[in-house]
């Protein structure tokens, strides 16, 4: 206050007091904040260049997170490819099994032993002893391969070495003697025979007998109430002979009627057929289809021309004579593997549904962008696939895996699905590798940005408290000193005492 006059060592003593508590009060805030500077007035370079790394340093502590996240995508997605090829190689495992039952195969049974030397023609017992220039005919859908007896086959290994020369079937002589031709893609195989030197040779003489036997038209749209006479001329015969010599002739009828041993219609035709014991006839897509009704026995179709002009070729079947024909006969074994198939397809798509973290899923096909950097220019973009079975091209299996062309083709994709599964393990472990660098990099620049924005306004502990005593000690002895000024005039008043 102006009115109050203070002498000039109280006023020195007393601004010298005031000075020191008011350092007093700095240093206690520095040590109850740890900081030397507190707020931009302190220092205000420091304070701005400190909060800055500091905001930078917290947003990066927030991608951070994120990283973190999509580190554990990556892994979701790397160990749903670590179960998917287990599955697709159980699954491979599966088709293996089942293309390793052999289905569809023509084979020898009465006729052992034979060697790749075993002649064809004047063999003798135990030998086919077919008749020069007779033709045996292998047929795989529409491929052919035609052998003339005695003329490019004269042995038994004749016949596999022409076989094996072709791309559409397989023979092969057994360690036991058997001979045994089949289709390479496991679809029909079906072997004609032709007795052209007219020496009553049938094909049982060389395969003795290799299923039951099955004779179908092609190309035909046959209906039962169809007249056999605007086939073939009336009084023409259908021979059906059992392995046994039965033999069941059907006499083409001039009307429709259909009486014992004679039929007017495909209807008639059937019904005679079908009146014998061993073999039954039915009319398929308008194709009509004759089997042997044992499956222990050939069958053989033959057919008489009255009139010298008709064939049964003009009904559709394909040859006279004999025919033994391997149809695609059901496996049950191979339908019990293909439903195993089946399921371990159907488990890959459940599978890769589960391979999800945090609502991302990497193998259906979800993009994973992940960034780095607190302005966004720092990305890494991981590129989600679909890898269910469809994805994969993995289908499921066709007719049972009946047919060796089905397997295989099961077996392609299987394969392929196997190489991608690979190929993808290793895309997705060099982005796991990249984003847990970059983890361990923002980490590291996290660190250096706290302790450097730390550097700039921290206090030394120590230095604070050495200053808080000296202050406490300075205060002490102004005190002291303003004492002693005011003692000075303390003494006026003992004049007046």
């Amino acid at each position: 206050m102006a009115e109050i006059v203070l002498s000039s060592g109280i006023r020195s003593n007393l601004l010298a007091l005031q000075r020191t508590s008011d350092l007093t009060e700095i240093t206690q805030e520095r040590l109850a904040t740890g900081k030397r500077v507190n707020s931009a007035l302190d220092d205000a370079t420091n304070f701005f260049t400190s909060s800055a790394l500091n905001d930078r340093a917290n947003d990066l502590n927030r991608l951070l997170d994120f990283i973190s996240n999509a580190v554990q995508t990556i892994e979701a997605a790397d160990n749903g490819l670590t179960a998917l090829n287990k599955l697709v190689e159980s699954a491979e495992s599966t088709a293996r099994q089942a293309r390793q039952i052999a289905t569809n195969r023509a084979t020898t049974t009465g006729t052992l032993p034979f060697n790749a030397t075993t002649a064809l023609v004047g063999g003798g017992a135990g030998t086919p002893d077919l008749g020069a220039g007779d033709t045996l005919t292998f047929t795989v859908g529409t491929q052919t391969v035609n052998l003339t007896v005695g003329t490019n086959a004269a042995t038994v290994g004749d016949i596999v070495a022409a076989i094996n020369a072709t791309d559409f079937a397989r023979a092969r002589l057994t360690t036991e003697g058997f001979l045994e031709v089949e289709a390479v893609d496991g679809s029909d195989l079906q072997v004609d025979f032709t007795d052209a030197s007219a020496g009553g040779q049938t094909l049982q003489q060389l395969f003795g007998y290799t299923g039951a036997p099955q004779f179908s038209t092609t190309g035909q749209t046959f209906a039962t109430t169809t007249a056999l006479n605007t086939i073939v001329n009336a009084g023409d015969a259908i021979v059906l002979t059992a392995a046994d010599g039965t033999v069941k002739t059907i006499t083409v009828g001039a009307d429709g009627t259909a009486n014992d041993n004679a039929a007017g219609s495909i209807q008639g035709l059937i019904d005679e057929i079908n009146s014998t014991n061993f073999a039954t006839a039915s009319l398929e897509n308008g194709n009509l289809v004759v089997t042997s009704t044992d499956n222990t026995q050939p069958l053989q179709l033959g057919f008489t021309d009255t009139g010298a002009t008709d064939a049964i070729s003009d009904f559709g079947f394909l040859a006279d004579g004999t025919r033994v024909e391997v149809g695609a006969a059901e496996n049950a074994d191979r339908r019990v593997l293909a439903a195993e198939f089946d399921r371990l397809r159907t488990q890959i798509d459940q599978l890769v549904a589960d391979a999800d973290f945090n609502g991302v899923n990497l193998l259906q096909g979800d993009d994973l962008i992940v960034t780095f950097n607190e302005d966004d220019t720092s990305t890494l973009t991981i590129n989600g696939v679909r890898f269910d079975a469809d994805g994969l091209g993995i289908a499921v299996s066709t007719n049972g895996f009946q047919d060796n062309a089905a397997i295989d083709l099961a077996l392609q994709q299987l394969d392929g699905a196997i190489n991608e599964i690979r190929r993808q393990a290793s895309t997705f472990g060099s982005n796991l590798s990249v984003v847990k660098i970059r983890e361990n990099f923002t980490d590291d620049i996290i660190n250096t940005l706290e302790v450097g924005a730390d550097a700039l306004v921290l206090a030394d502990i120590n230095e604070e408290g050495a200053n808080l005593l000296a202050l406490q000690t300075r205060q002490q002895l102004s005190s002291t000193a303003l004492s002693l000024a005011a003692q000075g005039d303390q003494s006026v008043l003992q004049l007046f005492g």
